[in-house]
């Protein structure tokens, strides 16, 4: 699973057509609202990770699984969102795409400390 930061870079095919580009945050406005659910990303440091999150499938069924472009919307801001990038086995329900997405956190929070320990949070340094 990737995620995105700049939704305006074009994604493959979106379902609407074979071949036929998107950008994230138009496919992701096109859907109906009935397409987003609330689901919890895992516990943070102030409690449950409530958000809305709704998918859409970036290209068809494959012998190796789909593609789906999934988004993230606070609840409190319906302005603020975050895209992923997920590739999974066919028939992948949204709860577990976000499950999965709500793993990242927690590494993110393990490498946070780490970084600080080894000095790798104070900058690249490239060798001569």
């Amino acid at each position: 699973m990737q995620w995105r930061r700049n939704p305006s870079r074009p994604l493959p095919s979106a379902g609407a057509g074979i071949g036929e580009r998107w950008r994230a945050d138009k496919l992701i406005a096109s859907l109906r609202g009935a397409a987003w659910r609330s689901r919890t990303a895992g516990a943070g440091t102030k409690g449950d990770r409530l958000y809305s999150w709704a998918r859409a499938r970036i290209n068809g069924p494959a012998e190796t699984g789909e593609h789906w472009l999934l988004a993230r919307r606070s609840l409190k801001d319906p302005t603020d969102l975050a895209y992923y990038i997920c590739h999974g086995p066919n028939r992948v329900s949204l709860a577990e795409l976000v499950r999965i997405a709500g793993a990242r956190w927690a590494i993110e929070e393990t490498f946070q400390p780490s970084k600080g320990e080894t000095g790798l949070d104070h900058g690249q340094h490239h060798p001569l």
